[in-house]
């Protein structure tokens, strides 16, 4: 929310613009013992179906991509006897990202979309 408020100016002023918040897959599929990850990440995509509301008009849009588990060096650490096979590569991460962020997906606003 912070970054949010610090670049929208900007954003508003050049009437162009892209906001890609990271939730997680879990906010909409939640896990027992993880309430604050939880009802933070929830909280995320709330803010991101107001700002979509809020920016309507200006060119900027705002979205949330919800990753499964990131197949991350930290992870694979954190989670050595993890089964691995259906985490989600940081490229394709990251080549989402890049799609929100084409003139083509200006249309695109106030999603969560799911990833792996």
């Amino acid at each position: 929310m912070i970054l949010s408020r610090a670049v929208l100016p900007h954003m508003i002023a050049r009437a162009e613009g892209r906001l890609i918040h990271v939730a997680s897959k879990a906010a909409r599929a939640p896990f027992p013992g993880a309430a604050a990850y939880l009802v933070s990440k929830s909280a995320l995509l709330g803010l991101v179906q107001v700002l979509a509301v809020e920016l309507a008009g200006t060119g900027v849009t705002a979205n949330a991509i919800l990753p499964g588990i990131i197949d991350t060096p930290a992870n694979r650490a954190d989670m050595p006897d993890a089964e691995t096979s259906t985490w989600v590569p940081p490229r394709a991460v990251a080549q989402l990202m890049l799609e929100l962020c084409t003139p083509g997906a200006s249309h695109r606003t106030g999603e969560s979309i799911l990833i792996g």
